[in-house]
């Protein structure tokens, strides 16, 4: 809605004071004198509100170019106008609605045409206001007797604005509508635009009904003009539903139309007659064959005038509207003789190949592809014989797609590919949906065939001019679409038989959908096992590059960690897979083992990771495979060898800290060098953070809480083997307890400030959290924690030592959140005053401080699980601030966070809690680190949180000494969402302050 406020602005740019000063300056400026410096202000406006999205300086705002809207001529009018198209997405913060529009209204009524034209247009614009108010609707209405045209326009295009947020409005304006659009002495593209404005009748079941008639006579009038009746069919194929069918007497006259000289006109007809399906099948008879060949003849023309051109010249999109109409029209058991609409999409498909492969030339028509024999002998056998089965023909297809390029044609390597690649994937489209109308089973699966053999065609071109979205869209609507009729299995036999060859758009795209289906990934890892078996062997041999495929034991790698990592985020069994899984671990280290990077660097390291090491791309991909799987040793060689020569620096130090990591996981067993090697990584990641802007939150505090807990397992571990008691061990015990119950407080807080984490992640903090509560449970059992009845050291240990062969086995298991950039919802504030600013703001002692905290929540771009509502923020005095390095200390975070949580609700507070009197000495001990928590909702992005902290009296300490003291105001804010639950999504900031006997109040 509106850009976020960083932190990064100046403090001037960073107060609302300002904004609202600008404010001011732009009034002022607009009601200058001189033209120009009122243009310029105006067109200020909308960066103004984009920066500053305040409700109050939004309405502020509007209202004043209101006001100036109302008293301005026509050139600055026309200026505020554009204002509000431009910011018409600030309009819903507006909260004086009527007082805006009485000042628009009065420019509605009066004298000057022009005038009025500009306040149509403001109207439309701000509709999502206007649309509902009576005044707003009438004063349109009005317009419409108009004899100036451009208000007939204006009033035509503010209704159509209207009726998008107010459906009702058509019942009103329905017959002045009607008859302006009938009206042949209106313009035509008023008349059009009024027909366009009535398809909002399609959810009015009396209104839709007399459309119908409407349209038809608008279509059927041969004065009409090309424009009115392109707008009439396509207002009627918006009208068509179930209940308001297409007649066939209607259709016979739609198909009349395709082959019309305008193209506009034919292409209205084609997408009207595409929504004619219920009526197939009910009009289906002996005395209605005469209409329906009728059809067939015009559909039959049309698409022969098509197939004449070149399959990048034809109109795929016409082409997909006419086939699918024969073959709705097929569906009907009167009609055999209709002829086959799978055999024209076989014709599209092959073809649409074959000029994408280079076997045949760019300019081929489809009707001379189909007339000179190339479709017959693209689908014979290997004997010759034509094959009949669509099944089969298909098959030939994928075969033929299969086979490794060649050479690409001229038009597939420049540009101009762009619209030969199109082509084909449309008629691939083509063939899925014909093959959905048809629902026969040996055509669902030649339509596989086709998808299967489009995956492999797109898996052998390289370049940015097929890895885009377009792609990637077709690959997961093919995906499911096969899903749905149960052919996937087609699709991952073929992307397993030509795995190498694939390039790293279609391999992810492949990789995420078959491990979505747990039989074929499960089949697809297996089968993978004995390429990777086949490689390692082969690095035994003298003439490794020879023997062996790097590609394709990379990527057998990515798809066995792959499934493993599937099953354990679903929460499955990987016993009987375990084997598979430690297959590729192993694989992997004694890759890394044969590399053996050189100490200076040589040449020769490079070309063999060049011919054995995995692309960029996968690098990356399997460092995370390997940590959800836990396999930190083979992560660690895997890392050692990575040839880091040709990374930028900030990557070769990350990857520096992930080996560090690594090398501390896979030696656990040893508490010293386990921290020495994460301190390292930690250090390594908060430099990273600091210099170069890195994200490496959730890292460094997943390291630290790995880190303590690793730490606290050892410690309890040397406890509870101790047989005899010593004086000391009471007190080990105690300081034990009170770094568990601390890291029981990290994991909560861990957990709960990051919202988009993945659940690989998920589930081993709340592995960790569960080993923790067990412990935490025996510490925190009857009689344990009582001064006069001290704990029995034995018993402790004891029990505990049932629950650290647990902890002990627990492995350090991070998903993809730890290696790629977080998604965490941002939240970005300011206060009202500016606590902020350069000067210390001062209070004076023994009063109530009040502000305002105001900000944006920026929401990750994956939706969200569960939607955020609410923001809480809690405030409290302290004699410390938050300091630089404080947001990377997960136990300091933890520190204050649960001074900001554990605290009383600002609903449940009275006056008495936010005051502290002269005369009362106990508030002075009460009110440090004492937080309260105010709630806002959350606007769209913006929320505004008014807060007050009570102030100490000074005069309760020293006297009726005047004296000054430094404190800091703490402010924390959380989200919660729909269900309640409360998510640390920060930030945390503190704020200097004065407090002051002599300040004025």
């Amino acid at each position: 809605m509106s850009t976020l406020i960083t932190q990064q602005r100046s403090d001037l740019a960073h107060s609302s004071d300002w904004a609202f000063k600008q404010l001011f300056k732009l009034e002022s400026e607009c009601r200058s004198q001189t033209p120009a410096m009122q243009v310029k202000a105006i067109g200020r406006f909308p960066k103004l509100l984009d920066q500053f999205p305040f409700p109050t300086l939004v309405s502020s705002a509007f209202l004043k170019l209101g006001d100036l809207f109302r008293s301005s001529p026509n050139s600055m009018r026309y200026h505020i106008a554009q204002v509000f198209e431009s910011s018409r997405h600030h309009l819903v913060q507006i909260t004086h609605t009527e007082e805006l529009l009485k000042r628009v209204i009065s420019v509605l009524y009066s004298n000057d045409p022009i005038a009025r034209v500009l306040a149509l247009r403001l109207v439309g614009n701000a509709s999502i206001l206007f649309a509902k108010y009576p005044e707003a609707q009438h004063g349109v209405l009005l317009r419409y007797q108009s004899t100036h045209p451009l208000e007939i326009a204006a009033a035509v295009q503010t209704t159509e604005l209207m009726l998008k947020y107010s459906p009702e409005l058509l019942k009103i304006v329905w017959e002045t509508v009607i008859a302006k659009a009938s009206d042949q002495c209106v313009p035509d593209p008023v008349r059009a635009q009024l027909i366009h404005s009535l398809q909002h009748a399609a959810s009015n079941l009396q209104l839709s009904a007399r459309l119908y008639d409407y349209c038809r006579t608008w279509v059927c009038t041969p004065e009409n003009t090309t424009i009115v009746k392109t707008a009439a069919l396509g207002t009627w194929k918006e009208i068509i539903q179930p209940h308001n069918e297409l007649k066939l007497k209607d259709a016979v006259t739609i198909a009349g139309c395709i082959s019309h000289s305008v193209n506009a006109i034919s292409k209205a007809s084609l997408s009207l007659l595409a929504k004619w399906r219920h009526g197939i099948q009910s009009t289906a008879g002996i005395s209605n064959s005469t209409d329906m060949s009728t059809i067939k003849q015009q559909l039959n023309e049309y698409i022969k005038a098509q197939f004449g051109h070149a399959v990048a010249v034809a109109d795929l999109r016409c082409i997909r509207l006419v086939v699918t109409t024969l073959a709705r029209m097929e569906t009907a058991p009167e009609y055999a003789d209709i002829p086959k609409s799978w055999e024209l999409v076989e014709a599209i498909c092959g073809l649409s190949l074959n000029v994408l492969r280079g076997d045949a030339p760019s300019t081929t028509t489809v009707l001379g592809y189909m007339q000179n024999g190339s479709l017959d002998a693209n689908m014979c056998d290997a004997d010759g014989a034509k094959l009949r089965a669509p099944i089969d023909r298909a098959n030939a297809l994928l075969q033929q797609a299969k086979a490794p390029f060649q050479t690409l044609s001229s038009a597939v390597q420049d540009r101009s590919g762009r619209q030969v690649y199109c082509a084909f994937v449309r008629s691939v489209m083509v063939a899925v949906n014909v093959a959905s109308i048809l629902k026969e089973a040996s055509i669902r699966q030649a339509a596989t065939n086709i998808v299967a053999s489009a995956w492999c065609t797109i898996a052998q071109l390289q370049g940015p001019l097929y890895e885009t979205n377009y792609t990637k869209q077709f690959l997961n609507v093919t995906w499911k679409w096969c899903k749905s009729v149960n052919t996937a299995t087609t699709i991952s036999e073929s992307f397993y038989a030509h795995m190498a060859a694939y390039n790293c758009l279609i391999f992810d795209a492949l990789l995420l959908a078959i491990c979505s289906d747990s039989n074929l990934s499960e089949r697809m890892a297996r089968g993978c096992v004995s390429n990777i078996k086949q490689f390692v062997i082969s690095l035994e041999s003298s003439n490794v590059p020879q023997q062996c495929n790097p590609a394709l034991f990379w990527k057998s790698i990515v798809v066995v960690l792959t499934y493993r990592t599937r099953l354990l985020d679903s929460g499955s069994s990987v016993n009987a897979n375990d084997g598979c899984a430690q297959l590729a671990s192993d694989a992997i280290v004694r890759w890394a083992q044969h590399m053996m990077p050189p100490n200076d660097g040589s040449r020769v390291y490079s070309v063999l990771f060049d011919q054995l090491g995995p692309s960029a791309h996968l690098c990356r991909k399997l460092m995370s495979l390997l940590s959800s799987c836990g396999d930190w040793l083979a992560l660690a060689h895997f890392c050692k060898v990575l040839q880091l020569s040709k990374l930028s620096n900030r990557l070769h130090e990350w990857i520096n800290a992930i080996c560090f990591l690594a090398d501390a996981e896979s030696k656990s067993g040893n508490i010293s060098i386990y921290q020495d090697l994460t301190d390292r990584s930690l250090c390594i990641l908060r430099t990273l953070n600091n210099q170069t802007g890195i994200q490496t939150l959730l890292q460094q505090f997943l390291i630290q809480l790995r880190k303590e807990f690793i730490s606290i397992i050892d410690a309890w571990k040397r406890v509870c083997s101790t047989d005899t008691v010593r004086p000391s061990h009471r007190f080990i015990i105690k300081s034990l307890s009170e770094r568990t119950y601390s890291l029981s407080d990290q994991a909560d807080y861990v957990s709960s400030s990051f919202v988009c984490v993945d659940k690989v992640t998920r589930s081993w903090i709340d592995s960790m959290q569960s080993s923790i509560g067990n412990i935490v449970r025996v510490l925190a059992s009857p009689n344990r924690d009582d001064d006069q009845n001290p704990p029995m050291i034995l018993d402790i240990s004891k029990d505990i030592n049932l629950y650290i062969g647990q902890c002990d086995s627990l492995k350090f298991v991070v998903g993809p959140s730890f290696f790629f950039k977080q998604t965490n919802p941002e939240i970005s504030i300011e206060t009202r005053p500016d606590l902020e600013g350069t000067s210390t703001t001062v209070v004076f002692s023994g009063s109530q401080f009040h502000f305002t905290v105001e900000g944006f929540v920026r929401f990750p771009v994956d939706r969200m699980a569960v939607p955020l509502r609410r923001v809480n923020v809690s405030v409290w005095l302290s004699r410390h601030s938050f300091g630089e390095g404080s947001p990377y200390d997960l136990q300091l975070c933890t520190h204050f966070n649960n001074i900001a949580w554990n605290n009383n609700c600002a609903s449940q507070i009275g006056d008495d809690h936010l005051s502290a009197t002269e005369d009362d000495s106990t508030a002075w001990s009460t009110i440090w680190n004492n937080a309260t928590v105010f709630s806002a909702n959350i606007d769209s992005t913006y929320f505004a949180c008014p807060c007050a902290i009570a102030i100490p009296s000074l005069h309760s300490l020293f006297g009726h000494v005047d004296t000054n003291m430094s404190a800091h105001v703490h402010v924390a804010c959380a989200l919660v969402d729909s269900s309640d639950r409360t998510w640390y999504a920060g930030p945390h900031k503190s704020y200097p302050l004065t407090i002051s006997t002599t300040a004025k109040s």
